[in-house]
């Protein structure tokens, strides 16, 4: 399956996902609304979308570096709780797969979505673009306290803006963000220490994958945008990808070496 045709069968099972919160959004006491309810909701479009690919659509796998060993000691696997996806859909022989991200914010939550951010852009590695594992993040929930994490995250120089709120004229599709600049701000640098560590202070901290310094995030579909009485719900979708970046040099790796100086290891 190519990039494309991951992303068309992606923007298919994104209507489930609306028909869910219209469902939902519906009801009097919408108790039922939850990031678990979210997640199942994409899970489930992806299978009944593509049933000929049903079989290969999980929740909850484990990333492929959740036991990299310890950054300052080899001799430690990774340990802890396991570095899981929330969706993902499993390779086979013509390709490597899906995962995706699913966050439903009922409170602002930057400190999770940049988690979240780093998880995709470890997973998706340096490897070249058309043997990639496709990387999608699932941003949904009540209009302030999403609005509240955008802007957190935008402020460390990652822009998901998505609606005209805020500026002037339709936001871009797609947007370069620049993992170092990322890394340098403390959002950033606390985000990734969460993901890569175990244990108690001082931690052991997994080796991170090699990464791109610059990704590219590009906007799939029109996000979902609706209120009922007076309660607010959006929804967006979101590729995590490294074609068409345009910078200085689109091939340069992350370097973590001044990120590492900071940590105290328990080893």
């Amino acid at each position: 399956m190519t990039a494309k045709e991951y992303s068309e069968w992606m923007q298919r099972a994104f209507l489930y996902v609306e028909a869910a919160l219209a469902m939902e959004l519906a009801t009097p006491t919408r108790a039922f609304m939850t990031e678990d309810y979210f997640r199942a909701s994409l899970a489930r479009g992806l299978a009944q979308s593509s049933p000929e690919s049903a079989r290969r659509v999980v929740v909850e796998q484990d990333a492929q570096w959740t036991r990299r060993h310890c950054w300052n000691c080899p001799k430690n696997p990774g340990k802890g709780r396991s570095i899981q996806h929330d969706v993902a859909v499993e390779p086979d022989s013509t390709d490597e797969g899906l995962v995706c991200e699913v966050k439903w914010l009922k409170s602002g939550n930057a400190r999770m979505t940049a988690c979240d951010l780093w998880k995709l852009a470890l997973t998706r590695s340096t490897v070249v673009e058309s043997k990639a594992i496709r990387c999608y993040l699932l941003l949904g929930g009540e209009s302030k306290p999403l609005s509240r994490t955008l802007k957190s995250l935008r402020e460390c120089g990652l822009d998901l803006r998505w609606s005209r709120a805020g500026g002037r004229g339709t936001p871009k599709t797609s947007r370069d963000f620049s993992l170092k600049r990322f890394l340098k701000s403390p959002l950033g640098k606390d985000a990734l220490d969460y993901q890569l560590s175990w244990g108690d202070d001082p931690r052991h901290r997994r080796t991170p994958p090699n990464c791109w310094e610059t990704i590219r995030v590009s906007r799939r579909g029109d996000p979902w945008v609706r209120t009922c009485d007076k309660r607010g719900w959006r929804a967006v979708l979101f590729e995590i990808h490294h074609h068409g970046v345009k910078c200085k040099s689109p091939k340069q790796e992350l370097d973590f070496t001044e990120f590492k100086k900071t940590i105290l290891f328990t080893c």
